[in-house]
Formats: structure tokens, sequence, C-alpha cells
């Protein structure tokens, strides 16, 4: 039986190139398809099947640099939203994703973590392990492909063991956003998007690594960038505050970054993690903003390490504050904590992703599940 299933995954693998979904735009309504492709490939049109029936999305071409591959993409909108969806490149393989829904009347289910493919084994485990639990939406937090920039092949083989591995129980593709990290970038931090090829190329963002996501009136998600290709200080902090301020009575307001605002590594002599000069600023900049529009919940990574915090208000230990989950260890070598760090709840050396069930009366209940399927951490953070 396990040769047959073998047989018959390479048999659909290999009769289209991999297909992923973003979602950036309105994940209700609207889908950001993509196929990988040679770049002397047909450029097909992509058929779009749903209740309403099916019609055809005109496709754009956009190199992947340094390689021979391109992205064949299509945005789709105009979708209903909690509906499933069918999407088909020319002849390819045809494809089953759901758009997400509008409200909270059933739990949301939201797969996130960070730091994705140090190993194309423990990227594809932890994808498996996730999708097992049937997310609607998986939220990364960075560091996708470790390309830094320069390594197309990377992303490439990011691409495909996506494509291949994080599938929901009953087949369909799992649509993602991702915010960026310090490995999408040359250099790291105090780049721009010019210094991020690969991440804007995979990713319909118009060159601007900040945005809110929303779904219907309950639920945002606030993608930041931690000084990679955005500065943290000046436009982006005043976007910030214009941008929470009118959602801050939603049901979940979630942001999303790469670089902790509580970090649990990456200490310089005689300092602490959190003297980390991009975490000061975090903590300076962005987090009364927090505070103070009714965020719960913040998700940080980077630092290849699991860690939960006690809820926090003003760098105190408050039951009204923010729990600060992280801390990015999807598919990477995991490193040791630093030793007696207040605020934390809970920390382990382990590859993980969590899962967050948000619920309409404002409850998370969040789950932190290792590369192998095993649950090792729950949290159920209140409503505001």
């Amino acid at each position: 039986m396990r040769h047959f299933l073998l047989l018959l995954t390479a048999t659909v693998l290999s009769a289209g190139d991999a297909v992923y979904v973003a979602t950036f735009r309105d994940p209700c309504r609207m889908l950001e398809v993509h196929r990988l492709a040679k770049a002397d490939a047909a450029r097909d049109q992509l058929t779009v099947s749903d209740a309403a029936g099916s019609r055809s999305v005109a496709v754009t071409v956009v190199a992947i640099p340094g390689t021979d591959h391109v992205l064949h993409r299509a945005l789709v909108d105009g979708l209903t939203p909690a509906s499933d969806v069918t999407l088909r490149f020319g002849s390819d393989t045809a494809h089953r994703i759901r758009t997400l829904p509008t409200t909270l009347d059933r739990p949301l289910k939201i797969a996130n973590g960070g730091d994705t493919m140090h190993k194309t084994e423990w990227f594809a485990n932890t994808n498996k392990a996730l999708a097992a639990r049937d997310p609607d939406l998986v939220v990364f937090g960075g560091d996708l492909a470790y390309e830094d920039g320069k390594k197309g092949e990377r992303v490439l083989t990011w691409i495909r063991t996506y494509y291949e591995t994080a599938r929901a129980p009953d087949g369909r593709l799992l649509p993602f956003i991702s915010c960026i990290g310090n490995h999408e970038v040359v250099g790291g931090y105090g780049g721009d998007h010019t210094k991020a090829p690969y991440f804007f190329a995979m990713m319909p963002l118009d060159n601007l690594a900040y945005r809110m996501v929303d779904l219907g009136e309950q639920v945002s998600f606030v993608l930041l960038d931690s000084d990679h290709a955005t500065r943290i200080p000046g436009t982006q902090t005043e976007w910030l505050a214009k941008e929470i301020a009118p959602r801050a009575k939603r049901t979940h307001v979630i942001p999303v970054y790469h670089y902790p605002a509580w970090p649990t590594v990456k200490a310089a002599k005689g300092k602490t993690p959190y003297d980390n000069r991009v975490s000061v600023m975090i903590r300076e900049l962005w987090l009364p903003l927090f505070e103070a529009n009714g965020v719960r919940l913040a998700l940080e990574h980077d630092q290849h390490t699991f860690k939960r915090t006690v809820p926090l208000k003003a760098g105190k230990a408050d039951p009204t504050g923010i729990t600060y989950l992280g801390d990015g260890a999807w598919g990477v070598e995991v490193r040791p904590i630093f030793p007696d760090l207040p605020h934390m709840a809970k920390t382990a050396s382990r590859r993980h992703g969590w899962l967050l069930e948000l619920h309409a009366d404002g409850r998370v209940d969040g789950t932190a599940i290792d590369e192998f399927g095993e649950v090792f951490d729950q949290v159920t953070i209140p409503a505001k």
C-alpha cells in the first residue's frame, strides 16, 4: 500500500508544476495563485471553478532571478467567502483550495511559525504535522527559504516542498501569508525591496513589506517588517498607528513580525537578548500601539527556539497584557535558550509550529506541535 501511495503521489506531481496560493489582499474573496514553471514553458491561463461556474483568468510571468524558472501568477477575485474553489493552469493537475470565512461562526484555525527551511526534511516534517490539523491559513514569520537574497535554487526547493507537503487532510492546498525576515534580504538588516528580490518575486506585495490582512470585520493580521527592507521608525510606525487604531474593536488583531520584542537567544557579551537594538525599537515604538489597540497575542520569530511569554503590559506581567508566542523554529537548527530570562512562561529548543484557534468571543486556544506531530504546550489567551 505504501509503495502504491508513493507511486500515486509521484504521478500526480509529475502531471504539472508546483502551485502555491498566497492571499495578502482579501483571503475571503481573493486568491493570488502561482505556478512554478520553466522559463520557456507555455503561459497557460488559469481556469477557476466554484459554485458560480468556471472562468479563465489571465496570467502574468514573474522572473525568479538567477534561475531558469519563473512564476505564472494569476490574481483571482470575486470569490465567495468560505467556499471551495478549483484551480487549473492549462491542462495541469486541478487543485482545490478554500477561501476563508468573513465571520467566526466556527473557530478559525491558523498555523503559525517562522524560520522554515535549513533542511528540506525538517521543513517537510513540520508542514505535515501542522497540515494534519486542517488549518484554514498558514501565517509564516519570515526566513522561509534561507536564500539571503542570492540563492534562487533554495526558493525553488521551498516552493516544491510546500506544494508537496503542506496539504490539508482532504488534499486541498493551504493558502499562506508571510512577513519578511532577515534571510530574505541581502545583508539581513537595513535594506530595501531591491535587497529582497526573491521575497518580492514570490509575494504580490508591490515592494512593500508591511500591510494589514483583514478577514471580514473580526480578524486582522498586522504584517510588519522588523528592519529588514523597511526601517522601524518613521513611515512604518506612522502607518501602524494610523491603521491599527480603526481596528482596535475587532475581535482579533494579531501582529506578525520576524525579530522579537522579547528574544530568547543572541546576546552580546555582558548583555541579555532583550538589549538587542531591534528589540528595543520594537518595544519602544510598536508595543505601546499594540497595547493601546486591543492586541492580546503577538507572533514573533527569528530565534530558532520555542517560547511563550506570560501576558505582558508595559514590560511587566499583567493578566490583561499581550502574550508573545514564538520563536521561529519551524524547520531550522535550534539554539540553546539564554538562561534566567524574565517574562517567559515556557521555553524549549524544539522545532515546532503553533496551531491557533480564533474564537468569536475573542478567546485564542494555542497548541504547540513539534515536527513529529506531538503536542508539547497549550495555552488559552482570554478575550480582551
